[in-house]
Formats: C-alpha cells, sequence, structure tokens
C-alpha cells in the first residue's frame, strides 16, 4: 500500500534535532487496526531514535517495556484468548498424532505467573460483597500453555491483575514476581504471543511522539479497557487488589468497541473525542472519497 492510500499516516517528526514520530487521519472511515497497521510498519520503516536502546532502531532482544504497566482492552483479551486456544488445539493435536491447525502451536508459553504484588488477598468480586448482573466463581488458574481458561472469570484470574480503589477498576496484563510480563520468555527477550500482543505492546516506541498522537493512544486504550471492565462485571468479578471497592456498572456504559471482537471493526471517529479528532484530521490533507 502506498503512503496516499493509507488511511492513517504516520511521518517522522523533529523534537530538538531528535527524531520522533507524528501522525494524521486521511480517511473518516479509518479502524484502530489501520492505526495498528501504519504504526507498526512505521516503527521498522522511520528513522526513529530509541531512548531506551540508543545506536539501533531494532526492538528485538530489548526487554525493558515489559516491565511496565499495560492496561487491556476487550479486544485485546478476545485475542489472547483466541491465541491460547490454538496453543492449547496444537498441543493436543501433538500428543494425539494429530496435525495441528495452521499457526496453531507456535506458542510455547511456560512459566508460573508467580503472586499479584500488594493489596488484598485474592478474592472474587461476590466475595468482596460486590453486586453484579452476571453469574459465575472463580475457577483455578492454569498454568500458561497448559490450557486455555473455559471461563473469563479463569482468564482473568490466571492472566490479568485487577485492582479496585473504590468505584475505580484497572485491568492488566499480570507480571510475573520479577517484575516482568508473565508472556515475556526470558531467555530470549522474545513475546511468547507476539501476534496477539496487546495494543499498548504495539503501539509503543521509546521515541518522542507528537502530543495529539499520544492522545489518539491514551484515548483508544481507555475506551477499550473500559468495554473490558463492562465484561468484567458480568463476571464473578475476581479481584487481585483492592481498596474499599464498589464498582457500579451504571458508571460503566457502553462503548464503541460494544460488541466488537477485532480492532478493525472499530472507527477510529467513534472512538476519539472531538477536539482529538479535529487535531489529526486538520493537518491529514483532504478526505478520500468514494
Amino acid at each position: 500500500m502506498s503512503n496516499l492510500e493509507q488511511k492513517v499516516f504516520v511521518l517522522t517528526r523533529n523534537f530538538r534535532g531528535v527524531p520522533g514520530y507524528d501522525l494524521v487521519i486521511r480517511d473518516p472511515g479509518a479502524t484502530v487496526q489501520d492505526y495498528l497497521d501504519a504504526l507498526n510498519a512505521a516503527i521498522v520503516r522511520l528513522p526513529l531514535r530509541r531512548n531506551r536502546r540508543r545506536g539501533t532502531q531494532d526492538c528485538v532482544g530489548c526487554d525493558r517495556c515489559c516491565a511496565e504497566r499495560a492496561p487491556l482492552t476487550i479486544v485485546d483479551c478476545l485475542r489472547l484468548r483466541e491465541a491460547l486456544e490454538k496453543a492449547t488445539e496444537g498441543k493436543s493435536a501433538k500428543g494425539t498424532g494429530k496435525e495441528a491447525g495452521r499457526g496453531a502451536g507456535k506458542w510455547t508459553g511456560q512459566g508460573t505467573g508467580g503472586k499479584p504484588g500488594g493489596g488484598t488477598a485474592e478474592r472474587s468480586g461476590r466475595e468482596a460483597g460486590i453486586k453484579t448482573g452476571g453469574e459465575g466463581g472463580r475457577e483455578p488458574a492454569r498454568e500458561i500453555g497448559e490450557k486455555c481458561p473455559e471461563s473469563w472469570d479463569a482468564f482473568f484470574d490466571r492472566y490479568t491483575t485487577v485492582t479496585v480503589q473504590g468505584p475505580v477498576v484497572d485491568i492488566v496484563l499480570k507480571r510475573n514476581e520479577d517484575g516482568r510480563c508473565i508472556f515475556l520468555d526470558r531467555r530470549t527477550k522474545l513475546c511468547r504471543v507476539y501476534s496477539a500482543r496487546p495494543f499498548v505492546c504495539q503501539t509503543f516506541i521509546c521515541s518522542p511522539a507528537a502530543r495529539r498522537a499520544l492522545e489518539l493512544r491514551e484515548a483508544l486504550v481507555n475506551k477499550g479497557e473500559d468495554e473490558l471492565v463492562r465484561l468484567w462485571l458480568t463476571t464473578g468479578m475476581v479481584i487481585h487488589q483492592a481498596h474499599h471497592p464498589r464498582p457500579d456498572p451504571r458508571d460503566w456504559p457502553p462503548t464503541p468497541f460494544a460488541g466488537k471482537t477485532r480492532y478493525g471493526e472499530v472507527l477510529l471517529r467513534e472512538v476519539l473525542p472531538g477536539r482529538i479528532w479535529q487535531k489529526l484530521k486538520a493537518n491529514g490533507g483532504s478526505w478520500r472519497r468514494g
């Protein structure tokens, strides 16, 4: 795809002499997936300065960002569950002599996950006395690669850390006791679920960026996590850390991510606040027609 055909275009921009990036939206039909495709291509294509790995543009083998908070979106979790299911199917097929499906079994998840850090002891929202509209109890956490969680409760318990402070709910990717992501291969420093890595992982570059580009990323993450919280509210509400938890479903109305299973189904213009949309649209040239 040529630059003129891209619905979202990422370009180099200098910040006090340091090469970073900016972006513009060229098409009102641009989706979150268009944004991801453009940014992922730019990470490889553009001469961006890596602030955490000077002298190289290659992220392979660098795990410094894998120790940071990684909030999850509803689509992230759907994609992760799909990847885990494929890994499980591939392992089962290999064990029985049956041929695995295309792409299955490539993820060789191993590890133990460790204990959640700090806060109260693990418990479900129902055990904490929180009222919800859904049913379901907690299930034992399973080892990575052993079997895909059969319920959302098991998934939240095994692969996320859910923190509730008063009415605020935060759902992030779980980290091991060493503070690194649960899906990081400690030996190779590579992601074991790279094709299904979360939105924040795909969109993080340790390079300078324009304010509007960062605002776009933040808005998408927040709305996507809001929709994930809406799902969590219908489950047994597993909680790993809490301080006077009192989430209210009325605080979590449907978002543009509601009912969507892929980023290609979510339009940027439906997620972004008008102020940010205008910033990104104004300097992006004329809209494509047809």
